[in-house]
């Protein structure tokens, strides 16, 4: 069953803050009350191991430390995150990237500059 959005946690991961408080408005004009964010891997590793999550939306390229990949396989190989729902957002349209990024499960991958419409569309699919 989908979780009511009145209650839904998200977390959301990009080294933009302009792009994250983008997705974060977002988010909150449709409704969503718990939204978190982190600008680095190493942040939103740290917020993955202390918080019940129901979603992450997640940027790829990162500077320094962890990458969205990296941050995708830790997700999956652990059994209390494997099956949060990822929403990939990447300015990255490598084929191979996107591959792996759908081998590790992410519930969409979605192309920077975000297309309103298209996210409302995705992060609906998992909440009502």
């Amino acid at each position: 069953m989908l979780k009511n959005k009145n209650q839904a946690t998200i977390l959301i991961v990009d080294d933009s803050v302009t792009n994250s408080v983008l997705i974060k408005g977002i988010l909150e004009a449709e409704g969503f009350n718990e939204i978190i964010t982190a600008h680095n891997g190493k942040e939103a590793l740290k917020i993955i191991k202390s918080q019940a999550l129901d979603s992450i939306i997640l940027d790829i390229k990162m500077p320094h430390n962890i990458s969205g990949i990296d941050i995708l396989k830790q997700l999956k190989e652990q059994e209390n995150t494997k099956h949060i729902p990822v929403i990939v957002i990447s300015a990255n349209n490598n084929p191979t990237e996107i591959e792996l990024c759908n081998k590790l499960g992410v519930f969409n991958y979605l192309h920077k500059p975000v297309n309103i419409d298209m996210f409302t569309e995705t992060i609906y699919k998992l909440f009502k």
